[in-house]
């Protein structure tokens, strides 16, 4: 997983290989090596085109090596302006009769779809300039997907601000099958969050947890497409 440095989730902006550390206390364990697990800070997404690279030569499986992104402040950003992610962790913080919510500013719709409405009309961009350009040349090689806290009734918004910066995560996702020139979209994946007041779902590349933990849903996708596409190592 790959988070710049001003990033707070995943430990401050560290790259943090060995998800499964701690696989056998959770739902969801997918096999993997617990040692293996490198921990550093970056200022630049370069980096972990090296790591990928490096740990390419000790896989034989080309689909064992996955690549997960955050979006907000990581890909794409709206800085701390109105719509971005700041604005939006500020929203959900206050109260339902305070006048900013935005709640009182439509009269239909929960506060994640008034939210989503706004951002919409945001234009996000890239972290660095060469955010699009280094992620691409990365799925050239590995699978990779996006991993977000948005609900799936954030599907508009992510797609318009993804493609406004050239970024496209239908290309070479987890679980589509070499065999198969489609895309994974199984409604296995689509169910109401548990504040339900949004839906979880993997479209698209792109896995909208809703406000659940990223960490569970991860190891769910990946134990899920192991066993779909019957490959053990996907993700190792």
């Amino acid at each position: 997983m790959y988070t710049p440095k001003h990033k707070l989730w995943l430990s401050s902006g560290l790259i943090y290989f060995g998800l499964c550390q701690n696989a056998q206390a959770i739902k969801y364990s997918p096999a993997c090596d617990s040692s293996t697990q490198i921990r550093d800070s970056s200022k630049t997404i370069t980096m972990v085109k090296e790591y990928a690279d490096s740990t390419q030569a000790s896989c034989p499986n080309q689909q064992s090596i996955c690549l997960v992104y955050d979006i907000d402040d990581t890909l794409i950003t709206n800085y701390s302006n109105f719509g971005g992610e700041a604005w939006n962790n500020w929203q959900a913080q206050l109260e339902s009769n305070n006048i900013n919510k935005v709640t009182h500013w439509f009269k239909a719709g929960n506060i994640y779809q008034n939210i989503n409405a706004i951002r919409y009309l945001m234009n996000f961009n890239q972290v660095e300039e060469i955010t699009a350009k280094t992620v691409k040349q990365l799925q050239d090689s590995y699978l990779s997907i996006a991993l977000t806290s948005r609900g799936f009734s954030a599907f508009a918004a992510t797609e318009r601000q993804l493609a406004a910066n050239n970024l496209d995560f239908k290309y070479n996702p987890i679980g589509k099958n070499p065999a198969d020139s489609t895309l994974p979209m199984d409604k296995e994946f689509l169910e109401e969050n548990k504040y339900k007041n949004d839906l979880q779902m993997y479209y698209n590349g792109i896995y909208y947890t809703a406000g659940g933990s990223k960490g569970l849903s991860l190891l769910h996708l990946i134990d899920y497409y192991r066993k779909n596409n019957h490959n053990p190592s996907l993700c190792s």
